[in-house]
């Protein structure tokens, strides 16, 4: 394994940076060291990233079920990082799921292939070979199994904002005021898809329009966000569709998604889009159907698994939901834990709820 050097700050529960020097880290032999503290790369259970923000989700030895937090900025080489730690924690996966089956006598069962988009190691072993593949390290879908029309799978996943299957991107709120002697100006980062954006633009503009200096890039998002299905290839009409399925307009959203799939036969990523819209509409039925046509477009795309659990669940389909928690390893939890939110899914949403507005 390769070794890299990078220089960081920890933060704080607000994100603010602590400390005036940055302090050294380093990740080589699957250790990653920050600030002389050395961390094995099998003990991270998981690590998010904004920008360069990143947060370490980390499993102690002595007791498993217990995890920690770090948050910290990494400086210039973040995303390089978060794929070095990916491509650690997903060899030591896959590795100990091969001795498990090898223990007992099942190696033969044993599958694992490549992520295209990150180069992560996906042990897809109670999967059905399907034409994608999902990875939950770069969260993307690839096609694996027959020739696609995106040119670009890479740049589409869930959008932090709605949720849905879209090609999010970042995105700048821009305000200038002035008053009198007093000026100033406020903007924040995130990251959301087109669909998204269009609200958010067009406050942006009404926001500038009285100081004007912050109006031409208003304009420069809205022409981002409305533009974005000229450019997006067979994925184009994506936005529109989800637009109105955000706005509850379930039939023209079905007929949109329709469109690409004629384009796009292959596509998970869509059939979840589909399947959440009806199932927001209270369409279980159809709903369901649309999240097993994603799965068998995808066998290992977990968004569209767990909304099938949920629509299995609701509909009091009790052999589906016991089939699909065995597959996927789901286990009920204990009666004193079922309104706890775990340490993993706390950091994250801590980590998108202060992206928007990390001070620098």
């Amino acid at each position: 394994m390769q070794s890299l050097d990078f220089k960081f700050r920890f933060l704080d529960e607000a994100g603010t940076p602590q400390g005036f020097l940055a302090k050294k880290g380093s990740l080589s032999d699957e250790t990653l060291t920050l600030d002389g503290q050395q961390i094995p790369a099998i003990a991270i259970e998981n690590v998010a990233l904004r920008q360069d923000r990143m947060v370490l989700v980390i499993r102690s030895g002595e007791e498993p079920e217990a995890y920690s937090s770090i948050m910290l900025v990494v400086y210039s080489v973040a995303a390089q990082l978060k794929g070095m730690l990916d491509a650690a924690r997903s060899q030591y996966v896959a590795e100990a799921r091969r001795r498990q089956l090898q223990a007992e006598g099942r190696e033969y069962e044993f599958r694992a292939v490549p992520c295209p988009a990150c180069g992560a190691t996906l042990d897809v072993t109670d999967f059905e070979p399907t034409p994608q593949v999902y990875c939950d390290f770069c969260e993307v879908i690839s096609t694996v199994g027959t020739d696609t029309p995106v040119k670009n799978e890479g740049e589409y996943k869930l959008c932090d904002t709605c949720g849905m299957y879209s090609s999010p991107r970042r995105f700048t709120s821009f305000y200038f005021y002035f008053l009198l002697v007093i000026y100033g100006w406020h903007s924040r980062t995130s990251y959301r898809c087109p669909a998204c954006m269009r609200g958010e633009a067009w406050k942006m503009l009404a926001g500038n329009m009285l100081f004007v200096l912050g109006v031409p890039a208003a304009i420069y998002q809205l022409v981002r966000a409305y533009g974005s299905d000229r450019v997006a290839g067979a994925m184009a009409g994506l936005h529109a569709a989800n637009l109105a399925a955000k706005n509850g307009n379930v039939s023209n959203a079905v007929a949109g998604y329709t469109k690409i799939l004629d384009r796009i036969p292959v596509a998970a990523g869509l059939h979840y889009n589909l399947a959440l819209s009806l199932a927001n509409s209270n369409q279980l039925e159809q709903a369901a159907a649309a999240a097993e046509l994603s799965l068998g477009d995808c066998s290992n795309y977990r968004p569209s698994a767990g909304l099938l659990l949920a629509l299995y669940e609701q509909m009091g389909q009790d052999e589906q939901v016991a089939a699909l928690k065995k597959q996927w390893g789901v286990e009920d939890p204990e009666p004193q834990a079922a309104d706890q939110q775990t340490t993993d899914d706390q950091a994250a949403d801590h980590l998108l709820e202060h992206a928007d507005d990390l001070p620098q």
